[in-house]
Order: C-alpha cells, then sequence, then structure tokens
C-alpha cells in the first residue's frame, strides 16, 4: 500500500478551467453576455445579477464582497432568514439545493 497521501484545495480544478470563488461570477457574467445561457437558466441568471446589483446600496455599510460568489451567496442566505434584499421587490427564490433546509 502506498504511503502518499493527496491533499487538494478548492482550486485544484482550477487548471482544467473551472471557475473558483474569485473568479466565479465573471465566468458567470461572460457565459450569460456570450449567450451560452439559454432557457429557464437565462431567467436565474438575471434574477442574481439583479439581487447582486441590489446589494450596492448595502455594499458600503458592511464588509461584503460584491466579486465573490461566496460571499454573494451568504447574502442571500441573510437575506431569506429575514425575508427581504433591500430594492428587490419579489419573493425571495428558494435555491433548489437547499429547499427545506
Amino acid at each position: 500500500m502506498s504511503k502518499i497521501v493527496f491533499i487538494l484545495g478548492a482550486g485544484a480544478s482550477k487548471e482544467s478551467g473551472a471557475p473558483v470563488m474569485n473568479n466565479f461570477l465573471d465566468i458567470a457574467k461572460d457565459l450569460y453576455s456570450t449567450n451560452a445561457i439559454i432557457n429557464e437558466s437565462r431567467s436565474h441568471f438575471e434574477q442574481v445579477f439583479r439581487a447582486i446589483g441590489l446589494l450596492q446600496s448595502v455594499h458600503s455599510k458592511s464588509n461584503l464582497d460584491l466579486e465573490n460568489i461566496e460571499s454573494i451567496f451568504n447574502a442571500f442566505e441573510m437575506g431569506k432568514l429575514i425575508n427581504r434584499i433591500p430594492g428587490y421587490d419579489g419573493d425571495i427564490v428558494e435555491c433548489p439545493h437547499t429547499a427545506g433546509q
């Protein structure tokens, strides 16, 4: 049996072109703007980008990195908890992978 252990971090797949936290939104915007996203997925992208834009109003009063997908998800989760995202007048969308949690 080998005594070698490989420990891989979150960026291990970056070399193959997979996005990581700090460039995830840039890649998503590129996919959206080049029309690589179609059908109902396009409306999901639009909702997320709209909500990120609305978070600009709280950006100056908080330590919120609007370029980092993890920070955005945390802000959305907080919005879900308090049932409010500043400036967003629609229902807060339930993510399919977190529904019922």
